[in-house]
């Protein structure tokens, strides 16, 4: 652990971190650095991968638009806002999961459960719930006289849920 660093060592070292970096530049480096350049093109052919015209005519038109301030004083007032609150509850709640008190396990449970449930299984337990003939919703809606309704399968159901959501949005607006 005392021994100092030779070049052996180094060359090992960035041997053994080659694939971790491999990943990382090829996943977050270089979508970055694309993009960055991607941002001075003016005029671009998207499907021949052909680039007509480069300057800054993009930043000229975003720095000049109201939108994009507005976004920015939401974005300021969202990391002024939200991001301390979100700090102090979860500093409060991890404070209070390690206190001595009663149903302290039930209360870890609670609320790590959503962290250690698998995104699959939730689905799965959602798939049998809304099953058009074993699930508990249809056997439960039977007991009241109600039909088996097709949950996810019938498009008409579907198309009522998109129009009446859309309805709400109308209405809002």
């Amino acid at each position: 652990m005392n021994d100092k660093p030779t070049a052996k060592k180094t060359l090992k070292a960035f041997l053994y971190l080659a694939p971790a970096l491999l990943v990382l530049g090829v996943f977050n480096l270089y979508p970055i650095v694309k993009s960055f350049f991607m941002s001075f093109y003016t005029d671009y052919d998207f499907f021949n991968d052909v680039v007509y015209e480069r300057g800054l005519d993009n930043y000229s038109y975003i720095f000049h638009d109201e939108e994009f301030w507005h976004s920015m004083y939401n974005t300021f007032i969202f990391v002024l806002g939200v991001v301390p609150i979100s700090i102090i509850l979860s500093l409060l709640i991890a404070i209070m999961l390690n206190q001595n008190i009663k149903l302290r396990g039930l209360f870890r449970t609670i609320y790590f459960i959503p962290f250690v449930t698998s995104v699959v299984a939730v689905s799965i337990v959602w798939r049998w719930i809304f099953h058009t003939d074993y699930g508990i919703l249809n056997y439960f809606l039977g007991f009241f006289g109600i039909d088996t309704i097709q949950w996810l399968t019938d498009p008409e159901l579907g198309d009522a849920c998109i129009n009446y959501f859309s309805g709400l949005e109308r209405a809002r607006l």
